[in-house]
């Protein structure tokens, strides 16, 4: 496992799939950095965020506040309906009923790419562990390789954050469809 800081990693995403293990106490700051540290460091790069914590009006805002165009960014959000908050209409996002609902997320992400083709493209998914929260270890491990299959046949890089936590084997699985696992300091 290599060690890598967030600006570290914001700026050698590119051409790869990691899989990052980040601390629960520092991965709101982790994923807030990362988002803001990639569009600045690759200005051609454009960013499908698939959030399962972050609703999209808080990334929205904090893009904005760190002068970053949002149209850069396509964002699928899971929170907004689950967590009853307010969703603002914008052409760069899908909001998805229920983080259950993984064949809905799928759908949203072939809409993504579709929409940023022929572009440089990162995929970001936060993250694992709030997936299997809602769903079993094996349907998520399915949903992921599915993601990753067609990540890698649309030439897309990707950074899939988990959280440091006991979920038995499935960090080894995981690390066999991703190029790098990241540990982040």
């Amino acid at each position: 496992m290599k060690k890598m800081t967030v600006v570290q990693l914001a700026k050698n995403w590119k051409g790869k799939i990691s899989l990052v293990v980040v601390d629960p106490e520092s991965y709101r700051e982790a994923c807030s950095s990362l988002l803001s540290g990639l569009l600045k460091a690759s200005r051609s790069a454009n960013c499908i965020y698939i959030s399962t914590t972050m609703p999209y009006a808080e990334a929205s805002r904090m893009l904005q506040k760190n002068g970053l165009d949002a149209k850069r960014l396509f964002f699928i959000d899971t929170m907004s309906k689950s967590a009853s908050l307010g969703k603002e209409r914008a052409e760069n996002v899908i909001f998805v009923e229920d983080p259950k609902n993984l064949t809905m997320v799928g759908v949203a992400l072939s809409e993504a790419l579709y929409k940023m083709e022929g572009k440089e493209r990162v995929l970001i998914l936060d993250s694992i562990s709030s997936l299997l929260m809602y769903n079993s270890p094996d349907i998520v491990l399915r949903f992921l390789h599915s993601v990753i299959g067609r990540m890698r046949a649309g030439e897309v890089s990707g950074i899939v954050f988990i959280l440091v936590k006991d979920y038995g084997d499935i960090l080894t699985r995981l690390a066999s469809f991703v190029d790098e696992v990241v540990e982040l300091q």
